[in-house]
């Protein structure tokens, strides 16, 4: 039988402590990407506003109810003078780092009492023999002239400019991106009834004429009746069918009153009406 080595058993051993007392290797973690100090320069909202939607659409009644929305929307007015008013707010707080300088004029006067205490003393002092008649104070009104400057520079020791005006800073931001935002979503409501609208109506005019083809074809039936070619029966399964192309077009109106009613919210103007001679292109603000 074939001894083991005790070296061998010796190396062996210190070979598995060395594998059992290595450190896992930890895996990088991924960092964030670091922000930037100062924040991204953003287009104002008249530069969004700019916005080429003629590369998008055609349609020039949709680019007209685009405009009217940007005119007559009252949360649209409501968030443009709130951009504004953030973008004063902004232009307030990056003056306040500044010295400021005020020039005016103040123009006032002075009148004592008689019984008060510097009525009394005015009095006392006209009657001293130690005065001349320059120097004695008007008893009925003391006026007061100014006329100069006054100028001021608050140091921002403790940083309060600095925080006041990255405030106001990301509320401008803030709100131009709300009004971005808002613009988008009334452009694609808009967009979504305008198409919505085009195939009711277009939809319309296909039932309108199957209607008249179907009453074309009961007054047929009719005529069939009576001479003998055709029975009751048919008659008022025509009929039948007239009725129900009647119901359908109906409702076809019905949705059509909805999705104008929408599209006249949106805009803040009133209902459609036929624009001229052409019964295809519409106007939207029409009052009658």
């Amino acid at each position: 039988m074939k001894r083991l080595n005790p070296r061998n058993i010796l190396y062996g051993m210190a070979a598995l402590s060395l594998v059992s007392c290595a450190v896992p290797k930890v895996a990088d973690l991924k960092k964030a990407q670091t922000l930037p100090e100062s924040p991204i320069k953003m287009a104002s909202s008249e530069e969004f506003q700019q916005l080429n939607l003629k590369a998008y659409f055609t349609d020039t009644h949709l680019l007209e109810l685009f405009d009217k929305v940007v005119q007559a929307n009252p949360d649209f007015q409501i968030a443009q003078q709130r951009v504004e008013i953030a973008n004063s707010f902004l232009q307030r707080s990056k003056m306040d780092l500044l010295p400021s300088l005020e020039v005016g004029a103040e123009v006032s006067g002075n009148r004592y009492g008689k019984y008060t205490m510097e009525g009394v003393g005015n009095y006392d002092t006209n009657l001293s023999p130690n005065i001349t008649e320059e120097q004695k104070i008007n008893r009925d009104f003391t006026p007061n002239y100014w006329l100069g400057a006054r100028s001021s520079w608050e140091i921002d020791a403790w940083g309060k400019l600095k925080n006041k005006r990255i405030a106001a800073q990301k509320k401008f931001l803030a709100s131009t991106e709300g009004l971005r935002l808002l613009q988008v979503e009334l452009f694609t409501d808009i967009a979504n009834l305008y198409y919505q609208l085009v195939a009711l109506d277009n939809r319309l005019a296909i039932y309108q004429k199957n209607y008249k083809l179907q009453q074309r074809a009961f007054e047929i039936v009719l005529a069939q009746r009576e001479v003998g070619k055709a029975t009751e029966l048919a008659v008022q399964q025509f009929k039948a069918q007239n009725n129900n192309w009647l119901a359908e077009i109906e409702h076809i109106k019905v949705e059509i009153v909805t999705v104008e009613q929408a599209i006249t919210t949106l805009t803040g103007l009133w209902r459609r009406c036929e624009a001229g001679n052409n019964p295809d292109a519409y106007q939207y603000g029409c009052i009658e």
